[in-house]
């Protein structure tokens, strides 16, 4: 009897148990997107504004270009990153829907103002980003035409907010390294010449002009590599620029690729800025000037003695293996 009715109550403690527990789990908040329906794919024409500043990014032929600087190819990652998410962007997180609170969290005019469009330029979102939280692992949206200000539990502030200059491709170059053959060097402190040796896995460098040596492979590699995936550091504020002033009109270093297909890449590297630590750098098949910060260009033109393997000398005494 006694059994039978331990056996009860152990049974009435495990369902007050699970009550407790059931009644302590918070329901689910709801997962609604901000922009039901919006399909990224379908987005063809971007525009920023922030602090008066306008960047209008547009789509033609399955590739985007910056439409207010000349249809410069914009940073197709940088576009990617910015679509994914605001198609991220949930409801779940209420802050305000008070309009007297959309200055504190700046989804106002002082945001940044985000408009996504499609082909025929109908609207598919209207946003303002604004600030980030105090700690800086959140931010705040704010869909232009409602009161509601939501917070996105991370910061992404700089996923929409790049400037005017930010948003196009700093790609100056951009391919193997591999497919290099000759690298070509002529600056102020000299000239020469590399070649690589590709004839096994092993591969070797040596100096080809102006006298024959063997060259330090990690050095020259590092030079390669910088090379084939070389980035602007800045763009100018105008590509409206007098040669005489970029120097890139009677060059002051140049740097040579060929490649084993036969090709090459050039990159003019002309004056330094009157201003800061960069370089006017140019392709030689392309009107674009960029900027090169200062250890870029030395890591480009290095001197003959950084590459230059040293020979180890015989010493006395010693005999080649062929006597």
């Amino acid at each position: 009897m006694k059994d039978k009715r331990l056996l009860i109550l152990l049974g009435v403690l495990v369902i007050l148990v699970i009550l407790v527990i059931v009644s302590g789990r918070k329901p689910k908040p709801k997962t609604e997107p901000l922009f039901a329906g919006l399909q990224t794919d379908q987005v063809a024409k971007i525009e920023i504004n922030k602090d008066d500043k306008n960047t209008v990014l547009r789509k033609l032929a399955g590739e985007w270009l910056v439409a207010t600087a000349d249809d410069y190819p914009a940073d197709s990652e940088a576009v990617d990153k910015l679509l994914e998410k605001t198609s991220e962007f949930k409801k779940n997180l209420l802050e305000s829907k008070n309009p007297k609170y959309h200055e504190k969290y700046g989804v106002d005019s002082s945001g940044i103002e985000v408009k996504l469009m499609d082909a025929n330029e109908a609207t598919l979102a209207h946003f303002y980003v604004g600030r980030s939280s105090s700690d800086f692992m959140s931010s705040y949206v704010r869909q232009v035409d409602k009161d509601s200000v939501y917070r996105i539990p991370e910061s992404v502030t700089s996923t929409f907010d790049k400037g005017t200059r930010g948003w196009r491709d700093r790609t100056i170059f951009k391919f193997n390294d591999y497919e290099i053959s000759k690298l070509s060097v002529s600056s102020e402190s000299g000239e020469y010449v590399l070649e690589a040796d590709r004839s096994s896995e092993d591969v070797k460098w040596s100096i080809i002009s102006p006298e024959p040596s063997p060259a330090k492979k990690d050095v020259v590699e590092r030079m390669a590599n910088s090379f084939s995936t070389l980035q602007t550091d800045e763009f100018p504020e105008s590509q409206d620029l007098d040669p005489g002033v970029t120097g890139l009109d009677e060059p002051t270093a140049k740097v040579e690729a060929t490649l084993t297909d036969g090709t090459m890449r050039i990159l003019l590297i002309g004056k330094k800025m009157e201003e800061g630590s960069q370089y006017y750098v140019q392709r030689s098949d392309k009107d674009t000037v960029f900027l090169l910060n200062q250890w870029r260009v030395n890591q480009l033109l290095k001197k003959m003695e950084d590459i230059k393997e040293e020979v180890k000398a015989e010493e006395p005494g010693e005999q080649s293996d062929e006597e």
